[in-house]
């Protein structure tokens, strides 16, 4: 039975409706920026970010002067953000259906702790679940099938008794290899169709 539902943020429980999929391509256009000269920092500094390892306002100094951004990191971080943050009003009016089922629901995502505080209150989420777990506070990515271990341990519930939501395969896998209920989220249309019978 399950008790626990666990809800990825991007792609999932917050949107897209930006033609840029992500904030390193609309910045590059925007900005007219290489994205050549972007793409490192996504690849080590801000992965460190989201594993608690390092601060993103730091990090970012480093990098801010070669984009040519005349601003504040605040002010960045204002622009980054809003970027992907549309509620998507379907999946959560669903979340909040199971929670008054008395089935628990928590946020589960790959974060860093300002994006995380901004998509909790300034976009809302935080209004729609039971609590959040987010990778810079547990130390691993929900790539990885300890993320989910950690989370069964945190809760006192089993595997088995959780259910968690990801738009991408290699999450679902992890959570499947952690003994979770691993859903591939490839749209709303389909989210809300009844799951063939197993």
């Amino acid at each position: 039975m399950i008790k626990v539902v666990l809800w990825d943020a991007d792609g999932v429980t917050i949107g897209n409706e930006s033609k840029y999929r992500y904030f390193s391509e609309k910045f590059s256009a925007e900005y007219t920026v290489p994205i050549g000269k972007i793409l490192p920092f996504f690849k080590k500094e801000f992965l460190e970010c989201q594993m608690g390892k390092a601060d993103l306002k730091e990090e970012l100094l480093k990098y801010l002067t070669k984009w040519g951004w005349k601003k504040s990191v605040e002010e960045f971080l204002e622009y980054w953000f809003a970027h992907g943050t549309e509620l998507n009003v379907e999946v959560m009016r669903r979340v909040d259906e199971l929670r008054a089922k008395g089935i628990k629901c928590y946020l589960a995502t790959d974060q860093e702790k300002y994006r995380a505080k901004y998509i909790l209150e300034t976009v809302g989420l935080g209004e729609h679940f039971d609590g959040s777990f987010f990778s810079y506070e547990l130390g691993s990515s929900k790539s990885q099938k300890k993320f989910f271990k950690k989370i069964s341990q945190i809760l006192g519930v089993k595997p088995e008794e959780m259910e968690f939501y990801d738009d991408e395969g290699e999450n679902v896998r992890a959570a499947k290899e952690a003994g979770v209920k691993g859903k591939l989220f490839t749209s709303v249309k389909s989210f809300l169709e009844p799951e063939p019978p197993e």
